[in-house]
């Protein structure tokens, strides 16, 4: 199993509809919510770890999931659009790194999210 599958797994059991439940829960966040955050996760990983720093992880994974779920419950395409503008806040925590503009907070989503965070000038 590929790291980015464990995490979705995780992700949805914290997330996922659960009818067998006692009260059965309805879907939290939608499975695609839940690949896109593990491939954005997984693609912030490979670049912090080629600069060795430290990676994020399942902590941060869940975090942004909990932020997405609580900011928009049951909207799926604002919490799409807006994995896209939170998830280097929650994945990339290192300063600065001179020439790397993939470990900023800048950084341009995986394809499919949304817009990046706008740079303070």
């Amino acid at each position: 199993m590929s790291y980015r599958d464990w995490l979705v797994r995780r992700g949805a059991a914290h997330f996922a509809e659960l009818p067998t439940a006692s009260p059965p829960r309805a879907e939290l966040i939608a499975a695609v919510i839940l690949e896109l955050a593990a491939e954005q996760l997984v693609s912030d990983r490979q670049q912090v770890s080629d600069l060795n720093l430290p990676p994020p992880g399942l902590a941060e994974y869940l975090d942004l999931l909990y932020a997405l779920h609580e900011l928009f419950p049951g909207q799926s395409s604002a919490q799409r659009q807006w994995l896209g503008r939170l998830s280097a806040y929650g994945y990339l925590k290192q300063g600065v790194v001179a020439g790397h503009s993939g470990v900023l907070q800048t950084r341009l989503p995986i394809a499919g999210l949304g817009e990046p965070p706008a740079e303070q000038g």
